[in-house]
């Protein structure tokens, strides 16, 4: 066995939200209209998984003008 720490793959509303640079109550907003994906235990308890995090974002990149992105698999 190896004496490494697990990796944190999911995370709560406000360290996603940090980790998105948006405050609690739009990221919230954002996942009342499902703009992302997110995983609900319970009745109360939310998170976020960060690869589903990373996908938001790419998907909001904006590109500068004659710049090629390349698509995102």
């Amino acid at each position: 066995m190896s004496d490494l720490p697990t990796p944190i793959l999911r995370v709560g509303t406000p360290a996603a939200a940090q980790y998105l640079g948006i405050p609690p109550h739009e990221l919230k907003e954002l996942r009342r209209r499902r703009r992302l994906a997110f995983y609900r235990i319970g009745h109360r308890t939310v998170s976020y998984d960060i690869t589903d995090l990373d996908a938001f974002l790419a998907a909001c990149r904006v590109a500068p003008i004659g710049a090629k992105i390349k698509a995102v698999r």
